[in-house]
């Protein structure tokens, strides 16, 4: 059971760190989509909450 349960924990802790690297690259992506838009500081406020 305590093997199962650091499995568990790895597969979590990875998906987290792939979720996270996901979310960076779609907010960099975003930002350099409206970079030129008066929008970008609403939305960067709206993706720092």
């Amino acid at each position: 059971m305590h093997r199962s349960d650091e499995y568990l924990k790895g597969r979590m802790y990875k998906m987290a760190e792939n979720k996270t690297l996901r979310l960076l690259m779609a907010q960099s992506l975003l930002e350099a989509h409206l970079l030129n838009s008066k929008r970008m500081v609403h939305v960067k406020k709206y993706l720092t909450i």
